[in-house]
């Protein structure tokens, strides 16, 4: 099964825009709205990297929920 990510109270998608946003600049590839693959290649190093990456995403979209903005490309496709 392939796994994707959404967040409660988040209609335009803005949280789930700011966690993969995070989790890209942290290194970790990270879709928005399209489900997710898992890899066998990855060692356990891997998955420990990207569940840390991950705690500290999330903690940045907490710290800063008031703050993020609608992403403007999802906008201009939602509005076709």
């Amino acid at each position: 099964q392939m796994p994707q990510i959404f967040f409660q109270d988040d209609p335009d998608f803005r949280i789930g825009f700011a966690f993969a946003d995070g989790m890209i600049r942290r290194g970790v590839h990270f879709h928005p709205w399209h489900n997710m693959f898992m890899n066998a290649a990855m060692t356990a190093a891997d998955i420990d990297f990207a569940l840390d990456q991950a705690d500290a995403a999330f903690g940045e979209v907490r710290a800063n929920i008031s703050k993020i903005e609608p992403h403007p490309v999802l906008m201009a496709l939602m509005k076709h």
